[in-house]
């Protein structure tokens, strides 16, 4: 990148010596491939990417004297779909010191192939960046959306990299708290008419792996969240089954998150009805761990609690069902962790004794010793000793006497 004014001119697309769009490309590898790639990195639940403007800039200034968007004129569409070409467009329109007209010019070549860039690896970030309010202009943002999205959204949510543009677009215009309101783009009916075409279609965007993260951005940013109802009373009677499907349980738990108390009480009673299946269930009981967690009272709450301390044995000793008995034991007040703990401890022969045992349920002993009162600890504590002989021929059981032996050694 340490290249003299005589060397940069030389090399320069707009030098006298005219180069065809493989050889700028190659040259733009051999300059970017240096520089820290932070434009394309992300999970795949948020399809946007959240950059350091600082990051992009210093991009921006190590290819800046060489290349300008002016010299890949005409070859817009070739660089957005090329790895280093899209960083390079990308880099350009964050960089303030980058004329508008420059990047006017740039947008109206990439707006006739908008809707193909959309589902393009690397193209999808260059469309997602002119959707950024910090770079793109009220006007190119309505233009893309007009030609790229209105009429494409199902198509594109469905589409493992076009997801992540509709994303961007639903952050741009429910999630803006300052939007440009004399742009169509903030118009209520116009923006319904976007949500509209999900509504005949959510069943299948639910379970597919790249349409569920739009329905779960849609719950999260739409506001006043009435304005989806049609998409959340398609749920309705089918919570118990979306709990149980791998990208379902996802949107379950934002509705959990962000619904009215009504809705969320109307989608607990469906749970609740269905308890012991959900809580077995390999994807289900995330959502069960979910309502532990965050619904910290009500009827509910009571409901899930006793139905698990009824049937704690068996749940213990399920790979699924055992997460939940530990969340109940991590995130329950005190008075329902030791309802718990003496359900387990019960009988002429407790359900500890023979959950210390088990390979999955020793797990949930070990939660028990750390979240445990002095009295129960102590119960616990003589049920080991009661049991050492035959734990420690076991691998689960040494598990417990060691946990054992580290409690014991830091209140020493």
């Amino acid at each position: 990148l340490n290249v003299n004014i005589a060397d940069q001119k030389a090399h320069s697309p707009n030098s006298t010596s005219p180069k065809n769009k493989v050889t700028m490309l190659e040259e733009l590898r051999a300059q970017m491939k240096h520089i820290p790639n932070t434009n394309e990195r992300g999970g795949r639940r948020d399809r946007g990417h959240n950059n350091s403007q600082s990051n992009n800039n210093a991009g921006s200034n190590a290819v800046g004297v060489l290349w300008g968007l002016e010299d890949i004129k005409g070859y817009v569409f070739d660089f957005a779909k090329d790895q280093y070409g899209s960083r390079f467009i990308q880099f350009k329109l964050e960089d303030s010191s980058v004329p508008s007209g420059a990047k006017q010019g740039l947008f109206e070549e990439v707006l006739p192939h908008a809707k193909v860039l959309c589902k393009d690896v690397f193209g999808n970030y260059v469309v997602q960046k002119l959707l950024d309010p910090r770079v793109g202009t009220a006007p190119q943002q309505l233009d893309l959306c007009d030609n790229a999205i209105k009429g494409n959204v199902v198509d594109l949510s469905m589409h493992m990299y076009g997801c992540r543009v509709v994303q961007k677009l639903v952050e741009q215009i429910f999630g803006n708290t300052k939007p440009n309101s004399t742009s169509r783009l903030y118009n209520p009916n116009y923006q319904d008419s976007l949500l509209s075409e999900l509504i005949n279609n959510v069943s299948e965007c639910v379970k597919d792996q790249n349409g569920n993260h739009v329905i779960q951005k849609c719950i999260e940013q739409v506001r006043p969240i009435s304005r989806i109802a049609a998409i959340l009373d398609s749920f309705n009677g089918r919570y118990a089954s979306m709990a149980k499907h791998p990208y379902g349980c996802r949107v379950v738990q934002r509705v959990l998150e962000n619904c009215d108390q009504e809705r969320v009480g109307n989608v607990l009673n469906e749970l609740i009805n269905e308890i012991s299946q959900l809580t077995s269930d390999q994807y289900a009981n995330y959502v069960v761990q979910h309502v532990i967690e965050h619904q910290q009272q009500g009827s509910h709450r009571r409901a899930l609690l006793k139905v698990v301390t009824d049937n704690v044995l068996s749940f213990s000793q399920h790979k699924f069902g055992s997460n939940v008995v530990e969340a109940c034991l991590k995130y329950g007040t005190g008075a329902e962790r030791e309802a718990l703990i003496e359900g387990m401890l019960r009988g002429q022969s407790p359900a500890l004794g023979t959950m210390m045992k088990d390979p999955y349920a020793n797990y949930v002993v070990q939660k028990v010793i750390d979240k445990s009162s002095k009295s129960q600890y102590e119960k616990v504590v003589q049920l080991v000793q009661e049991n050492e002989s035959s734990l420690k021929r076991l691998t689960y059981g040494k598990h417990i006497l060691n946990k054992i032996k580290q409690q014991q050694n830091a209140h020493n």
